[in-house]
């Protein structure tokens, strides 16, 4: 078992998405199959939705960090962190304009999102 020394408080954790993923989150929040995955640093997460190829914009998730969100031992990356917890869309936020907000109160009626 590894064990990680964190230097810093981590308040919250980053998730990257696609926009088909994104729609069912903000309904039913992360539910894992087998694990959700997130980075401590927001840029990671947008790099991960830049790759997913969003025709909206990118969409990086956070969340607050519980004890249920551990350092994933199987990367060799100190600032990946999962969870098997799921994750109610209540306490997630989504950046929008440089602004976090909660994913519930994300409304665009340009691409059918209310």
């Amino acid at each position: 078992m590894k064990i990680y020394k964190i230097s810093q408080t981590i308040e919250y954790v980053y998730h990257g998405t696609s926009e088909g993923s994104f729609r069912n989150i903000r309904k039913h929040g992360l539910i894992p199959k087998n694990f959700i995955y997130f980075s401590d640093t927001e840029q990671y997460a947008e790099s991960y939705s830049e790759r997913k190829g969003n025709p909206y914009g990118n969409r990086i998730l956070r969340v607050k960090k519980t004890q249920d969100i551990i350092p994933d031992e199987n990367t060799n990356f100190q600032g990946d962190y999962k969870t098997t917890k799921a994750i109610p869309p209540e306490n997630i936020e989504v950046k929008i304009n440089n602004q976090w907000i909660p994913i519930k109160n994300y409304v665009d009626e340009n691409i059918g999102i209310t």
